[in-house]
């Protein structure tokens, strides 16, 4: 049985596993797919869409997301593991995942993940950078087609 949802802005429990849809690029999600796209830098905080796999399916998202056939995949990814990610000399780098209100129907699994915005210096860049590559990799464990 699914979890229940949690309110606005809540983590999610550290046993969820959400899904980010993208494109397919031999076979993989590219780490451009993990970008903050326009809609996701205008919340408060800013919020990579993702989906809990047990509240939202792919091909719900995939509805809701307009059917764009730029999204052929989606890559699964354990909250813990986002929670968990270490940046290349072992820093923490505080990422998390938090329920996003959507009252479209088939849209109770949206979520985001946190911690993936910052300034505009040089060293802020290099770190979302590789944020972006270490969730891509991340969802590339475990990546299924849409449909």
């Amino acid at each position: 049985m699914p979890e229940q949802r949690g309110a606005d802005g809540a983590p999610l429990p550290p046993e969820a596993v959400v899904f980010r849809l993208g494109e397919s690029l031999n076979g993989k999600i590219p780490e451009q797919a993990f970008r903050l796209s326009s809609e996701d830098r205008k919340q408060i905080p800013p919020k990579l869409s993702v989906w809990d796999k047990d509240q939202t399916t792919p091909p719900q998202a995939h509805e809701l997301m307009g059917k764009s056939p730029r999204y052929a995949l989606a890559g699964y990814m354990p909250v813990v593991s986002i929670r968990s990610v270490v940046d290349g000399a072992g820093g923490e780098l505080p990422l998390d995942v938090v329920w996003d209100h959507d009252d479209r129907l088939g849209a109770g699994g949206h979520c985001g993940v946190v911690g993936l915005d910052g300034p505009d210096t040089k060293q802020a860049k290099e770190r979302r950078a590789q944020l972006r590559r270490i969730l891509a990799d991340l969802a590339n464990e475990r990546v299924t087609p849409i449909c």
